[in-house]
């Protein structure tokens, strides 16, 4: 597994946080005893999936180190709203017989954490099909409408954004895709190009059911975008290095 500083490095070069503030955000969760411990440099603790998802929930939720500790006891404990599970429940025998089958169910990882910071350790553990999804062979990005246009999707990017809302304490996680879409007639001449965003996948984790705003708790939203290369990333130097 890869060691703490190269992992730090990494969310450096995706701009998360500067070098030090990361170093801080780590020190704290390892000091309440969140993340594996060890020395500095050559003694530097391996870093596992857990640590990473810690780390990066942490930078998620605030933007003081300081407060990391606290609220990723608050928010990495998050459950799934009764409503979300009654759903699980309903679609689980579809789950089961696609799986049996050998059918790519791509987010079965995800339904299937049971706390928010499950979800985010499951999201690190992710193969680099899932955050490519051109790599996957189930994938059909061509098809035609009922007119008879052929439709040809380029997948550019996805992106987990993370929305969460401090006076009634909850985290949605979005899985957004950022594709080009390419139109053409029956005859195969081009007629359009555009941009799209997708969203194939949403989960709500929370304390409670919300009822809403109210004068004595508004809500407070924070909103926060990770680039899936970076989660790939990280998966990869953990696996390489271990």
């Amino acid at each position: 597994m890869a060691r703490l500083p190269a992992l730090l490095d990494l969310m450096t070069e995706f701009g998360v946080a500067e070098r030090r503030t990361l170093e801080v955000y780590a020190r704290k969760l390892r000091e309440a005893g969140l993340i594996s411990e060890g020395r500095k440099g050559v003694g530097a603790a391996r870093v596992t999936p857990r640590d990473a998802a810690m780390i990066v929930l942490a930078t998620m939720v605030t933007d003081s180190p300081s407060a990391g500790p606290n609220l990723i006891a608050e928010y990495g404990s998050l459950k799934i709203l009764p409503g979300y599970r009654r759903e699980d429940d309903l679609a689980k025998e579809e789950r089961i017989s696609k799986r049996e089958a050998g059918i790519n169910i791509e987010f079965d990882h995800l339904y299937d954490a049971n706390t928010s910071i499950d979800a985010l350790e499951n999201l690190i553990k992710s193969p680099d099909y899932f955050w490519v999804p051109e790599l996957n062979l189930f994938s059909q990005p061509i098809e035609r409408d009922k007119f008879g246009k052929i439709i040809r999707r380029n997948f550019l990017n996805r992106y987990v954004t993370a929305k969460f809302d401090r006076a009634h304490p909850n985290l949605e996680i979005k899985v957004e895709d950022s594709i080009e879409v390419f139109e053409n007639d029956e005859f195969g001449n081009k007629s359009s190009v555009k941009f799209d965003i997708t969203i194939p996948f949403e989960r709500k984790w929370s304390k409670r059911i919300s009822f809403g705003e109210t004068n004595d708790r508004p809500r407070f939203i924070k909103t926060v975008a990770y680039d899936g290369r970076l989660l790939m990333d990280i998966a990869n130097l953990i696996k390489v290095s271990g």
